[in-house]
């Protein structure tokens, strides 16, 4: 059962790791098919500070044993999207960990279980699986507020963000934790 965590992180926390990102306002570093209008940061040291603590949140969920594998955070400006997609391979947990937001813009994820074989390397392919499908099946809407977050099984479910419709100086800023079962 998916459920938003919250207040994971308190406000000195979460000012700590937007402040040491070198976040540009205007200024996009992804701009594809699979995200758009967003910028982007791989494993940026002050989100590294609080893996045990999420950790311990998802081991609750999952039950399973598990590895740490890396964190990215992305801010995201008006018309950001994230397509459907599942995790790639090694990425079997996610959580997305709200900083900022200023604008409501849920997390979608499916509730169909997807198929995909473990030698594939990227697990959502768009030739054989109907993007239209997927989103019009059932899926639950996680809007987090800042601080809170929600876990996601991100190789078994699909998920995605719709068009973010906001002001040109408005934002919402979220880190991803990635863990693969071992």
């Amino acid at each position: 059962m998916r459920k938003i965590i919250e207040n994971v992180l308190n406000a000195d926390e979460i000012k700590g790791i937007i402040d040491s990102l070198n976040i540009e306002p205007g200024k996009t570093t992804e701009n594809n098919h699979f995200v758009a209008n967003a910028m982007g940061f791989y494993s940026a040291p002050e989100t590294l500070k609080y893996v045990s603590r999420i950790e311990e949140y998802v081991k609750q969920e999952f039950n399973t044993n598990m590895e740490f594998k890396n964190t990215f955070a992305r801010v995201c400006y008006n018309g950001s999207f994230l397509r459907i997609h599942t995790d790639r391979i090694g990425l079997d947990y996610t959580v997305s960990l709200c900083l900022k937001r200023d604008v409501a813009w849920p997390l979608c994820i499916s509730n169909k279980l997807i198929e995909i074989p473990e030698d594939q390397s990227g697990a959502w392919n768009s030739k054989t699986h109907n993007e239209a499908d997927w989103l019009n099946s059932e899926f639950g809407e996680f809007d987090c507020m800042p601080g809170s977050m929600i876990t996601a099984a991100g190789r078994q479910y699909p998920h995605w963000r719709n068009e973010l419709v906001c002001g040109p100086d408005q934002s919402n800023i979220y880190v991803f934790y990635h863990w693969s079962k071992i």
